[in-house]
């Protein structure tokens, strides 16, 4: 099973201060970007990095990355080997990142009208996606 590394995590962190967000590894392979009633969980496995808006309030989960890129057509420039980054897990993060940043700042910034956009069914939040993150679920009860 991939885990995130430390450098993946720490431009998380970085992300997360920047946007008043609050940043938790829930997992070895999951990152939780924290508002008020939403966080963004960053999963990793053998097929990459995925982002999901997990509403602590409905309790459904939105594959937040496909959203992005299908409905606001979100793109990032292919790997550039003069960034200094290599391809790895922070490269992705970091692509991942900079898609939420550019075509999802309502999102971040903790509205959610765009969920009226969002054209498939979110389906049910599953144990793994709250681990880590009980209290907000608490908090909502």
């Amino acid at each position: 099973m991939p885990t995130f590394s430390k450098s993946a995590f720490d431009f998380c962190d970085n992300f997360s201060r920047k946007n008043s967000l609050t940043c938790r590894r829930v997992s070895p392979d999951g990152i939780s970007l924290n508002g008020v009633d939403f966080y963004i969980y960053i999963s990793m496995d053998r097929e990459g990095v995925s982002m999901a808006y997990v509403d602590c309030v409905g309790m459904l989960v939105y594959g937040l990355d496909l959203f992005l890129f299908e409905c606001r057509n979100a793109r990032v420039g292919p790997y550039d080997p003069t960034s200094g980054m290599s391809p790895d897990d922070t490269f992705e993060v970091s692509q991942s990142l900079k898609m939420l940043s550019g075509w999802g700042e309502d999102i971040i910034n903790g509205g959610r009208s765009w969920i009226k956009e969002y054209p498939w069914k979110p389906r049910p939040i599953v144990d793994s996606e709250i681990a880590g993150n009980e209290e907000m679920f608490r908090r909502r009860k």
